[in-house]
């Protein structure tokens, strides 16, 4: 952007930037005579929709000839077929070779780098997780373009304004919401965070509904988007369903990673049922993860759910869909399924959740009952009445046991609650601390 707008500083190479992207030039380069880079740009410029360039003959040649361009091609992972993709990579390592002097850039996700890799590549760099200030000033970045490029309009105050408002707003609802916090760390879903902020102009009402579009946006809405064509023709139900039995299976197995071959028989029956054996479970997986990004490969044939959170959604929507709710009444003392007993009780009632809390009191199981009831979703007003009373009865007992628990059932929901983040190391509570707690 700095090169094509003039901006760069007088010291910097005066480049000409050219910018390709692979998915819509692969047919081109993997033909039998293939263009050269040179030829490529220069057929490339004069069919263009709106104001064409005729550039004198061999015009380009010379430029990078003489290391005067800076090419960016733009995703390899996008070729979607291996084959394809190892040509594409031989045809830039020929374009490197040819045109020695110039700066080359490509951009690939991993998996699309790892069965593809340039033999002229000098320096391979990978995207590290955000940090809090690098998250804060990712979104006051994205914000301000998107106001200029939604407005039509050159950077003013009044777009700094709007664009600064909007970025402060998120900002103040993520450092509320650990989740979506830690889900900040990765460019990609804070992105999709902002998306769906934008749209709405606010975060959506419950996390059960933001898990909900994040999912949809990545699963469907952004290949759409980027015009990435979908080789797998799976609607957005139809994908979740096979994700949902694959992420509750996880959780009773206690894992956050999976390789194929534990996953491909846990997710196959539910494939078959949705694509009658037209997709196999491997291509499936590598689907979700090289196209969507909903799966994250985090060392080589060992796979995860991008963020935990997802795993726990997807997980809390199958045991709503079939009837499984004794799975969760009877882990209602594990930590482990904390989080999935939260968003499952989010979009179901949760009377038999926190009956179960009651039956069985311990700092775990009532730490879980109260978070349900902060759901504000349908509880029996009688078993509502009972959990409520409870703490507040219990924190004035003179059984110490009794004062105990409900005084590190306390702790344990204010250690939930601090999540006013100021930096990666530091949160603040604001909330007056009680005397039992003291």
């Amino acid at each position: 952007m700095t090169y094509a707008q003039h901006r760069q500083p007088p010291q910097a190479l005066k480049l000409i930037p050219v910018l390709l992207y692979l998915r819509e030039i692969r047919d081109q380069i993997t033909s039998q005579q293939p263009p050269t880079l040179a030829e490529l740009v220069t057929n490339r410029v004069r069919v263009k929709d709106e104001q064409p360039l005729q550039p004198p003959p061999q015009w380009f040649e010379k430029k990078l000839k003489q290391g005067q361009c800076l090419v960016m091609l733009d995703g390899l992972d996008e070729v979607a077929e291996e084959s394809q993709r190892q040509q594409v990579s031989q045809w830039v390592d020929t374009q490197i070779r040819n045109y020695q002097e110039t700066a080359f850039i490509l951009t690939s996700r991993p998996f699309g780098y790892r069965d593809a890799q340039l033999k002229q590549v000098g320096i391979v760099l990978e995207v590290q997780p955000f940090n809090f200030k690098q998250r804060e000033e990712f979104l006051h970045s994205w914000y301000l373009q998107n106001e200029l490029i939604s407005q039509a309009r050159k950077e003013d105050p009044g777009v700094r304004m709007t664009a600064a408002k909007k970025a402060n707003d998120l900002i103040e609802r993520l450092k509320k919401f650990p989740p979506l916090i830690e889900m900040g760390c990765n460019p990609l879903l804070l992105t999709m965070i902002a998306l769906v902020h934008d749209n709405r102009g606010a975060l959506p009402g419950s996390r059960v509904e933001l898990y909900g579009e994040i999912c949809e946006v990545l699963l469907i809405r952004r290949q759409q988007a980027k015009g990435v064509p979908d080789r797998i023709q799976l609607d957005v139900r139809q994908q979740k369903s096979v994700l949902q039995v694959l992420a509750l299976k996880l959780m009773v197995q206690r894992k956050l990673d999976f390789t194929p071959a534990v996953g491909v028989p846990i997710i196959q029956h539910q494939l078959a049922a949705v694509t009658g054996n037209q997709i196999q479970p491997k291509q499936f997986l590598q689907h979700i993860e090289n196209v969507s990004g909903l799966l994250v490969e985090k060392e080589l044939k060992l796979y995860k759910f991008t963020h935990p959170s997802f795993q726990e959604y997807l997980a809390a929507a199958q045991v709503k869909e079939t009837n499984q709710e004794q799975l969760l009444v009877d882990n209602i003392n594990n930590p482990w399924w904390h989080e999935t007993i939260r968003l499952y009780a989010a979009q179901n009632e949760g009377t038999n959740l926190i009956r179960a809390a009651l039956a069985n009191p311990t700092v775990t199981s009532l730490t879980i009952a109260y978070d349900c009831l902060a759901e504000d979703n349908w509880v029996e007003p009688r078993v509502r009445r009972q959990l409520e009373t409870k703490l507040e009865s219990d924190l004035e007992s003179q059984d110490p046991e009794i004062f105990k628990l409900a005084a590190q059932v306390q702790l344990s929901r204010r250690l939930k609650s601090s999540t006013a983040f100021l930096d990666d190391h530091l949160e603040i509570d604001l909330s007056y601390i009680t005397c039992a707690e003291y």
